[in-house]
């Protein structure tokens, strides 16, 4: 297994990860905050449980100079985009006994809502919030 690569402390990072359902397409999005650089390699840790799904893609992510920013990010993100979508713990045969990692920040747009309504808000938090690293 390959070692992967994390931020620097104390730097963390927020993120917006797409969840495709094989089986159904359902789409949804989570909501999280990592120290890994690569927000997937997140997913790479107990990956059975993801087994229902396409390889989960990051779509968005902020660098945080810190684990405070990040989360305070994260519950910004939470709180106005709350869990509105319902995954039945028997639809998911590899589901660990808690359940979906991370199942609690997770959010559907609806047929009325664009993503890019979300996209707009991760941008201007990493305007606000987001930190550059130096090459």
């Amino acid at each position: 297994m390959r070692k992967f690569k994390k931020l620097n402390d104390p730097l963390w990072k927020f993120y917006v990860m797409k969840f495709v359902r094989k089986k159904d397409s359902l789409t949804f999005h989570k909501f999280g905050i990592t120290q890994f650089a690569n927000a997937e390699d997140r997913f790479e840790y107990e990956p059975k449980q993801y087994a229902d799904y396409h390889k989960p893609k990051c779509v968005g992510s902020i660098i945080c100079k810190n684990k405070k920013t990040a989360e305070d990010i994260e519950e910004y993100f939470t709180t106005k985009y709350p869990k509105n979508l319902s995954l039945r713990f028997e639809d998911h045969e590899h589901m660990p006994p808690k359940g979906f990692s991370g199942i609690t920040e997770i959010y559907q747009c609806r047929p009325w809502q664009k993503w890019n309504e979300i996209y707009k808000d991760v941008q201007e938090q990493k305007a606000y919030f987001g930190y550059e690293l130096q090459s």
